[in-house]
């Protein structure tokens, strides 16, 4: 694939941006730059990230946990849909699919996301607001993904 890694585009309330290559120390300064450039989004009131590759790496990880910060800052939400299971896994074994809302597919995202009738003015999923109770600091969460980006490897390896 030629150009950005990523696609991007508007649905209903959605601003669904779509990882098309794997994101790794090489290209995720460049990435995370253009993702952040997107924010605030006209019309978005959340952001889901739909990763089509099957190897999400600690760059990866590190990308969707500053893009959170930003989404969040902005009022909005962030899902993640990790479509492979090899990418599950890394979320799993990292203990970011809550954090991250992660999902299998764009239609539970969109279920997840989806307003309350009638209601042009609250936060998809029902939640009170960005910040969610019981998500563990973000300092945390880096370290736990340092710690164990080498045994999630030699898991798929």
């Amino acid at each position: 694939m030629s150009g950005l890694p990523y696609t991007f585009r508007l649905d209903d309330h959605r601003l669904i941006i779509e990882l098309h290559e794997v994101i790794d120390s090489d290209n995720s300064g460049p990435v995370e730059d253009g993702l952040c450039a997107l924010l605030p989004h006209p019309g978005a009131a959340c952001v889901v990230v739909d990763i089509h590759v099957a190897v999400v790496t600690a760059a990866n990880l590190h990308l969707l946990l500053r893009l959170r910060q930003v989404v969040e800052r902005n009022g909005m939400l962030l899902f993640v849909v990790a479509r492979q299971p090899s990418a599950r896994k890394v979320f799993r074994i990292t203990h970011l699919e809550r954090t991250l809302r992660v999902t299998a597919s764009l239609s539970r995202a969109r279920g997840a996301t989806r307003r309350p009738a009638g209601d042009r003015h609250s936060t998809p999923g029902g939640a009170a607001g960005p910040a969610r109770p019981g998500t563990p600091p973000i300092g945390y969460l880096h370290k736990l993904l340092h710690s164990l980006v080498g045994r999630i490897f030699n898991r798929l390896g």
